[in-house]
């Protein structure tokens, strides 16, 4: 057996462990909130960013998910975690048996009026 395949055997027993690294959030397959499935997945939040976009600006949070190798991710894909939803931004790669996916999560944006509003998506 190869390395690999080793680290591949060990993904769920060891990283996707809820006692340990992993948690529990919801996949909205192509977006559709009736399609939910519970995921096991480690969720690791990097820095806020702000974006300037036609006068305005958007604060939004971007993560990293990684989950299983052979689940299939979407662009269109979304998650809730904590009652936040975040939209897939990069579909994923895989690395040692667990797939990285790229997502992100609009906090608000300030249009030119400077009022704020509640952020639904990137632009």
């Amino acid at each position: 057996m190869t390395l690999n395949e080793l680290m591949a055997a060990d993904v769920s027993g060891v990283f996707l462990n809820t006692d340990d690294f992993a948690e529990s959030i919801t996949h909205w397959p192509a977006n559709v909130e009736d399609d939910a499935v519970n995921r096991t997945v480690v969720f690791i939040e990097g820095s806020p960013v702000t974006v300037k976009k036609d006068g305005g600006k958007a604060f939004y949070r971007n993560a990293t998910i990684r989950i299983e190798s052979d689940v299939t991710i979407t662009k269109k894909d979304a998650w809730l975690r904590n009652g936040e939803r975040w939209e897939t931004e990069v579909e994923g790669r895989d690395i040692g048996g667990m797939k990285q996916v790229q997502v992100v999560r609009v906090e608000r944006v300030k249009s030119r009026n400077k009022k704020d509003k509640p952020g639904e998506g990137l632009w």
